[in-house]
């Protein structure tokens, strides 16, 4: 997005560091003008919440504690599609920052999204069945 946003406004939201970065604020004066929606439609059609219940085939969630962006306290609901949904396991990581599992240890995270598959396709359970719905 820096390469082309020019708005001075929009832009100082793109170089803070990290810490002081205000998400909702980068919701509002980026995503959302980007892609066309309010911020309220960028959250709702963001939300695995709202797709959860109809996963067919199997699905790892991993999520830290220390996730800024999504808060361990909104985890709780999804904890609940998942107790209803056998193709929902969700893995709760005491760090990992928001989605920087594979920066922090690339090898590992490879490791982990491997076995996680390589199990599903040898035991065949439904992934073979929906794999043309992908």
């Amino acid at each position: 997005m820096r390469t082309y946003i020019r708005d001075p406004e929009m832009r100082e939201h793109l170089y803070k560091p990290f810490r002081e970065a205000d998400f909702s604020a980068y919701i509002e004066k980026i995503s959302a003008p980007h892609y066309g929606v309010d911020a309220n439609d960028v959250y709702r059609f963001s939300s695995c919440i709202n797709y959860l219940e109809d996963v067919e085939i199997p699905l790892l969630i991993v999520h830290s504690v220390d996730d800024p962006i999504c808060p361990p306290s909104e985890m709780d609901s999804l904890f609940e599609i998942s107790k209803r949904n056998p193709n929902v396991y969700i893995w709760m990581l005491p760090t990992g920052n928001h989605c920087m599992f594979r920066y922090f240890d690339e090898k590992w995270y490879d490791e982990v999204m491997r076995e996680f598959f390589r199990y599903w396709v040898q035991s065949g359970r439904r992934v073979s069945q929906n794999v043309g719905q992908i």
